[in-house]
C-alpha cells in the first residue's frame, strides 16, 4: 500500500479509534444518543459519528431530512 492509501487501508495504518458517547444536537430534536470515532494519523485527525436513531419517532425522522 502506498502512502497515499486511505489511513484505513494502510499496513499498520492510524492509531486505534477512540471511541466516546455524546448526544447529538439536531436543528429539530436534541439529544440523539451517538458515538463519536476519532483517530489520527500523520498529524490529520479522522472523526466519524453514528446516530442511533433506533428508538425515534417517524415524526422525528421526518424533521431530519
Amino acid at each position: 500500500m502506498s502512502r497515499n492509501s486511505p489511513p484505513w487501508r494502510r499496513r499498520g495504518g492510524p492509531a486505534k479509534p477512540q471511541a466516546m458517547k455524546s448526544p447529538y444536537d439536531s436543528v429539530f430534536a436534541k439529544g440523539f444518543p451517538s458515538m463519536i470515532y476519532s483517530a489520527e494519523d500523520d498529524h490529520v485527525v479522522y472523526k466519524l459519528t453514528v446516530i442511533n436513531l433506533t428508538n425515534t419517532s417517524p415524526f422525528s425522522l421526518t424533521m431530519l431530512r
